[in-house]
This record gives structure tokens, C-alpha cells and sequence, in this order.
């Protein structure tokens, strides 16, 4: 056998020795009929901006597409990968009014439904037309918080009572902890409620400072349910003629 035949033979034994770790490792070309495996997708709590379809849940989702990730290990593959499972923070929006003392109105926000509530003690909170209109005092402070009162007559103020949202006598002291509410909006106007007529807010959780559940539109009467950031927890507040 020539010495060039001899080294050729060692050459081509090197390249199979170095070239099948790689090809094992790196599996490319990857083989046909390769399995998937999908990986959901990432979601990451936050409220929508305004005016998107999702804008009246505050509580809304940043999502990435699914992902399919290759059972054989693929570095640009692994990146993709990567920066999707960790797309960019999704910063909270969230708004307490100052009602100053304007006369509202609560509706969803297609405004097909109104808070509707007579002054009467246990009454229900309902879900109708026309609307009724409520006084918001603000009862808290850092924690914002409001009495919730009747402008037919200030006289009554919704409370909770075995868990549901109705009309009681209303606690003038202000420390009555059932008829204390918290509203988180995802939008607040920026212009002098006082004097401004028109929606002021919208995106609005109701809940309660007692049990933390939040009021929905799903039923009629309206009742109290674990908040989930749906469109029946979330309403549109207008400002009104007294």
C-alpha cells in the first residue's frame, strides 16, 4: 500500500471520528419526521391599554405565540426559545377617581346595563334600565376607598349583606366596614370632575373592602364573586346632571 493511499485512509477515519460527536450532539441535519413537543403559551398579568378590544379588563394578558421546540438541541433554536418564555414586563395601570362629589352613573361597557338600586333598605343592587344615580365618598386614605350612597336620598348606601351587594341605612361615622368599596379603573379623566359631565372613568372593578370580591353584572340582581377580570366585573362611570 503507497503512503498516500495510507494517509488518505487516516484521513477520511479522522473526519468520520470528529464529524459523528457533532452530528450526534448538534443532530443536523435534524432527521425527518423529528417529534414536537409544544410548549404553551406565555401569559403575563396585565391591564390593557385604552382603547383596545380588551381595554375594559384590568387584569388583561400579554401573550407570546405558541412555541414548538425541536427535541434536538438547536443554539439559535434554544435563543428563540428563550426570548419568548421572557417577553418584556407588562407595567400596571391602575386609577382611583376623585368623584368630587359629582352624581354617577354605572353602566358596562357596552352600556346595554346600569347599576339600578332604590333607596330602600334591602334592596338589591340590579343590573338594568334606566340607570339609578350614586353619590362615590371617599373614605380612605392612602388605601382609597368610598361610601357608596343613593342620590335620591343620601340617606342609604350600599353595603354588603349575606354576601350580596344591597341597599342599607347609611353610616354617616363612615366606619361601617361593609359599606366601604374599593374601585380600581384602568382609565380616570385628567379634567375637573367637578365641572366635567360625561364618562369619567371606565375599566372599573368594583369590590368590596369586606370581603375583597367584586360586583358582576352576570346576574340580576348583581352579586359578589371572586374577581376575574372579566366584562362583568368591569364598568364605565359617567358623570351626571344632579
Amino acid at each position: 500500500m503507497s503512503f498516500s493511499t495510507i494517509f488518505f485512509v487516516l484521513a477520511l477515519c479522522f473526519t468520520s471520528a470528529t464529524a459523528s460527536p457533532l452530528v450526534a450532539r448538534y443532530d443536523y441535519p435534524p432527521p425527518s419526521g423529528t417529534p414536537t413537543v409544544p410548549v404553551p403559551p406565555v401569559t403575563t398579568s396585565c391591564p390593557p391599554s385604552p382603547g383596545s378590544s380588551m381595554h375594559h379588563k384590568l387584569y388583561s394578558a400579554c401573550r407570546g405565540p405558541p412555541l414548538y421546540q425541536k427535541l434536538h438541541y438547536s443554539p439559535s433554536r434554544e435563543s428563540s426559545v428563550h426570548q419568548k418564555l421572557h417577553p418584556p414586563n407588562c407595567k400596571s395601570t391602575v386609577c382611583h377617581p376623585n368623584f368630587a362629589g359629582a352624581a354617577l352613573t354605572l353602566s358596562t361597557p357596552s352600556r346595554a346595563l346600569f347599576w339600578l338600586a332604590k333607596p330602600v333598605v334591602g334592596n338589591p343592587l340590579s343590573a338594568s334600565t334606566p340607570p339609578s344615580r350614586f353619590f362615590f365618598q371617599q373614605t380612605g386614605f392612602p388605601i382609597v376607598s368610598y361610601t357608596v350612597k343613593t342620590v335620591e336620598n343620601n340617606n342609604f348606601a350600599l353595603e354588603v349583606k349575606g354576601g350580596a351587594p344591597l341597599i342599607g341605612n347609611n353610616d354617616p361615622s363612615g366606619s361601617n366596614q361593609n359599606q366601604k368599596w374599593v374601585v380600581d379603573c384602568s382609565w380616570c379623566a385628567s379634567t375637573d370632575i367637578s365641572i366635567t359631565k360625561g364618562k369619567i372613568a371606565s375599566g372599573c372593578r368594583i369590590s368590596s373592602d369586606t370581603n375583597k370580591q367584586c360586583v358582576t353584572s352576570k346576574t340580576n340582581p348583581m352579586t359578589l364573586t371572586a374577581c376575574d377580570g372579566s366584562d362583568e366585573q368591569h364598568f364605565d362611570i359617567t358623570s351626571v346632571t344632579v
